[in-house]
């Protein structure tokens, strides 16, 4: 594992392990999968060598499907503690590392902005036509150090000396392989190309519902919450 030169009192790996997937009802995981699985992933990120751990107050079974309804219904959330599910994913990391608390930087951040992907206009079927090119670089430097495309977005992502990445695993495969990704050097030329790729692809914007104008405003339990299921 690499680490973080910023002068911090605790090293930073450089690639961190995201835990939305721990509490969120996106991913269908349910309670078995924060009990069993997401344990054995945080255990097996801090074998590794993995400090950074990412998690939010929004990563609950049912606070993340709340929260994103209101976003598509223009209602801006207050008091969300009293939602049930928020914190859930934050339990659910605490309940994981157990005694191992000190081994880890922790990051967490409070009711996000955007909702939690498929609301985002980048994953417009008209976007992943546009990144082909990106993807087909990606593909490349990937054969050339026998890597999968993640890794090397990865490898490319920490490759400034301040910038950790934080990708959620849903197995303990999966968080090894963005792990090695830490190893990959990718050379000058690479960079530049992956740059040059990257900066060729203009993506269109989606709806935009998430930019427009907020303008109910809703405090307590989520029962007063005007949204459709």
């Amino acid at each position: 594992m690499r680490y973080m030169n910023i002068g911090t009192g605790k090293r930073i790996s450089k690639i961190g392990l995201g835990t939305h997937q721990f509490g969120s009802p996106d991913w269908d995981y349910g309670d078995r999968y924060a009990r069993q699985e997401a344990c054995a992933i945080v255990r097996r990120a801090l074998e590794l060598g993995v400090t950074l751990i990412d998690t939010s107050e929004i990563y609950g079974f049912e606070a993340s499907r709340i929260a994103r309804r209101a976003v598509v219904e223009g209602v801006a959330l207050s008091d969300v503690a009293r939602i049930s599910g928020f914190g859930r994913g934050e339990q659910i990391l605490g309940h994981a590392l157990d005694d191992m608390r000190e081994s880890a930087f922790l990051a967490t951040k409070f009711y996000p902005v955007n909702p939690v992907r498929a609301g985002a206009p980048l994953f417009l079927p008209q976007n992943l036509e546009r990144v082909r090119d990106l993807i087909a670089t990606l593909r490349e430097v990937a054969d050339a150090h026998s890597a999968t495309p993640a890794q090397v977005a990865l490898a490319w992502v920490i490759r400034h000396s301040a910038v950790a990445a934080i990708p959620g695993a849903s197995s303990v495969e999966q968080l090894e392989s963005n792990v090695a990704a830490a190893e990959i050097d990718v050379t000058d030329d690479e960079y530049r190309a992956l740059q040059q790729a990257s900066a060729q692809f203009h993506p269109i914007p989606g709806p935009g519902f998430v930019s427009r104008q907020i303008s109910h405003f809703w405090v307590g339990a989520r029962g007063n919450l005007p949204l459709r299921s």
